[in-house]
């Protein structure tokens, strides 16, 4: 398999890993960064083209990959990426007004410590870290503290002090460093309830006074060196990448969407990928790992996000209106806005979305294996129906969460409702209204739509689409003389065998006291 380029964008440690690991693989590797010059050191040996000082302006589908648009200064030029990884180093930003101070030469960030340390060892009194006294710290920043804090007590003899708010030491390796720092004769206070006061005066020195929790002791501290811990988030060429790229961002920024299926390294769309500080905060051991995966996703004989099945939508150019309604849902950027539009099969994930949302009904999917969702629901009642009233339900059912939950509750012996018919769909995304109107014009009596939870989508919002396409039914319900009970949407987990058994049974009993629907 022709393993083809890599294009890496970032300028950081997780960058240096990602990229030494590839191209000892063979992988040929081009490392693109806004920044002007390569901060993390050679390559050890190995060759990789480096782009410095440019940003992204364009990304473009094509039959190779992505062709990438990259502008410097008043130039542009074009690279073909078999596979796109987001790596950049976080952006730091100083906590110094949340404890009111101000910088100077007794006040540093972290940063300006990690990078000079030995400026600031040398000096004379006592020094003092703050961190996680006003907000909630992460493993990184503490593991850098409190490694800060023992070298100095080992190595110069001073006094060190840590103060801090919850002190989080469960991160591989932190509980044993906390140990030894104690050992070397840091002290390190905690601060539950009452924080300490902070006064800093005209020459940058502060004052920090304090009560003791244990003792009830009042302290005061007159340090010579306070060093303030930061904030680690996306850096703005990160964001701006991501937003290029058309991926699914985390609230915070980062090219990673909170969704299990991305974990731990992909994003919504195929063959690019987020590494380390791209795509969250996390520990040193973490971001390693994140390097090495990266590693296998590339050299694995199947694409990292692979679409295990050959279905993918299709666009019929002769109903297309080009009403761009597809190019903006598809969660995968898998839609190409070319002369007519067009689904590129190497990126569709088969969701549906698009399928239901189009208002021409020009587009469909290929190969489904249990059918269309109409062609399931015609074939749902055709046997006679016994004399005694049993409640006919269309159950529409996420392949990924809801049928795997049925087929579990089947093995487990679960009773389920005689009437039960299991529309199967790719995601929760592709049931439209239509599908939903048409089955109780099949005879059903109730309709029951089951997706995955939120944050939980494959298809990052089909469960969205799908709340709101079952309230936009509930509405015509009512117009047209059936209660809004015979129609249901509860979210569910692959693994909830019971949970499935119980709600399919309690939607059945509630049809029961209602008697057949109008049309029945």
């Amino acid at each position: 398999m022709e393993k083809g380029k890599t294009v890496l964008f970032g300028n950081g440690t997780t960058t240096r890993q990602v990229a030494v690991t590839l191209l000892q693989k063979g992988i040929e590797v081009v490392i693109a960064t806004s920044q002007k010059e390569m901060f993390f050191g050679s390559l050890d040996g190995a060759a990789a083209e480096l782009l410095t000082g440019v940003t992204l302006k364009n990304c473009r589908v094509t039959n190779e990959g992505y062709e990438l648009t990259f502008a410097k200064e008043s130039e542009s030029t074009s690279h073909t990426a078999r596979r796109i990884v987001l790596c950049d180093d976080y952006r730091r930003v100083p906590e110094f007004s949340r404890y009111g101070l101000s910088a100077c030469d007794r006040v540093i960030t972290l940063s300006q410590f990690i990078t000079e340390p030995e400026t600031f060892s040398k000096q004379d009194g006592s020094i003092v870290f703050l961190t996680g006294i006003y907000r909630e710290g992460n493993a990184l920043i503490l593991r850098e503290i409190m490694e800060s804090a023992k070298r100095l007590a080992n190595d110069h003899a001073q006094k060190v002090y840590i103060l801090t708010g919850n002190l989080k030491v469960a991160a591989q390796g932190l509980e044993a460093l906390y140990r030894e720092a104690r050992q070397a004769g840091v002290t390190i206070v905690k601060f539950t309830h009452e924080k300490p006061a902070i006064q800093q005066a005209e020459n940058g020195g502060a004052t920090i006074t304090f009560k003791d929790e244990i003792t009830g002791h009042l302290f005061r501290l007159t340090p010579n060196l306070i060093v303030v811990d930061e904030t680690l988030t996306v850096s703005a060429v990160t964001a701006e990448t991501a937003g290029i790229l058309a991926l699914h961002q985390g609230h915070d920024g980062f090219a990673q969407a909170d969704n299990i299926h991305r974990l731990p390294i992909l994003t919504n769309r195929r063959d690019m990928l987020a590494a380390g500080p791209s795509r969250a905060v996390l520990d040193r051991e973490q971001q390693a790992m994140d390097a090495d995966t990266i590693t296998l996703a590339c050299m694995a004989h199947e694409e990292p996000q692979t679409n295990t099945a050959s279905v993918h939508a299709e666009i019929d150019p002769g109903h297309c209106v080009r009403c761009l309604t597809c190019f903006r849902l598809c969660p995968f950027g898998a839609v190409v806005l070319d002369t007519r539009m067009r689904v590129a099969e190497n990126l569709c994930e088969g969701c549906g979305i698009c399928v239901a949302e189009c208002p021409k009904g020009a587009i469909n999917l290929s190969h489904l294996a249990a059918g269309t969702p109409a062609e399931q629901i015609s074939s749902a009642y055709e046997a006679e129906k016994a004399d005694d009233f049993q409640p006919a339900i269309v159950l529409f059912c996420c392949s990924r969460s809801a049928v795997p939950a049925a087929s579990l509750a089947n093995c487990l012996g679960h009773r389920l409702p005689a009437g039960l018919k299991i529309i199967q769909v790719p995601c929760a995304g592709m049931i439209s209204t239509g599908d939903i109107l048409n089955a109780f014009q099949n005879r059903a009596d109730g309709v029951l739509v089951l997706t995955c939870h939120i944050d939980n989508c494959h298809a990052q919002e089909g469960n969205q689409h799908a709340q709101r396409r079952v309230e936009s039914v509930l509405d015509i319900l009512d117009r047209i003389g059936l209660e809004k009970e015979r129609l249901l949407k509860s979210t569910l987990a692959s693994n909830m065998s019971a949970e499935f058994s119980a709600l399919v049974n309690g939607f059945a009993e509630t049809l029961l006291k209602m008697g057949p629907a109008l049309n029945r």
